[in-house]
């Protein structure tokens, strides 16, 4: 009777859930213990990582699996994460400072200025995601190194990179309308674009596909 129960269709789905609710809780703890800038990085890659085992049936327990991830990931997605911060903030205070302009006195150079703005930050978003997924393949290389990839890289896989900025802009509006999604499903929906929408090309290519389930099969010992 327990096998049955155990290995019915219904208990398989009820236990992805949990699992992915502890991952979500699991994110949102470190992402606050850090301050944010000091481990949404590697809380991001330790997610997607553990997301990526999930769906390849990984039975183990979660929380030792992550810890670990967030282990070997924070020296690299830390420093990425906080030279994008800067970035990105430069770019958000610009693009707050054209719309104050525009709601003053609107013209044509602030409007441009914005919508140049405004694409740099999109860019900046997307590459910094895929740069710090390139930095979990090759942790040895220099990170300026590795932002340069990770912006070819958002030009190479244009359409993923519009469909990932949506999808972000999506959960942004959704966290905003309904906070307790941050709690539920936010954190986990973001790594699941992560894994799906960026980082699943990457196994096209024979050496970033032979790293990363290096990375698992390491992860999982």
């Amino acid at each position: 009777m327990f096998e049955k129960i155990v290995n019915s269709k219904i208990y398989n789905i009820v236990d992805r859930i949990v699992r992915v609710f502890w991952v979500n809780i699991l994110m949102i703890i470190t992402i606050v213990l850090g301050l944010f800038f000091f481990t949404f990085g590697p809380a991001v890659l330790a997610g997607t990582y553990v997301i990526k085992l999930i769906y390849q049936k990984y039975e183990g327990p979660i929380l030792p699996l992550y810890i670990k991830a967030f282990k070997r990931f924070y020296k690299k997605g830390t420093s990425i994460f906080l030279i994008y911060s800067l970035v990105i903030f430069v770019l958000a205070f610009n693009i707050f400072f054209f719309i104050k302009q525009m709601d003053e006195v609107f013209t044509w150079l602030s409007f441009i200025s914005f919508m140049i703005m405004f694409i740099a930050f999109g860019i900046a978003v997307i590459s910094m995601f895929h740069t710090l997924l390139l930095s979990t393949c090759f942790p040895s290389s220099k990170n300026i190194d590795l932002i340069k990839s990770g912006i070819k890289l958002t030009f190479a896989f244009i359409l993923r990179s519009i469909l990932f900025g949506l999808l972000v802009l999506g959960l942004i509006a959704l966290t905003w309308l309904i906070p307790i999604t941050v709690f539920l499903i936010s954190f986990y929906f973001l790594v699941l674009a992560i894994e799906f929408i960026l980082f699943k090309p990457y196994s096209s290519v024979k050496i970033f596909n032979n790293v990363s389930d290096k990375i698992t099969d390491e992860l999982t010992l």
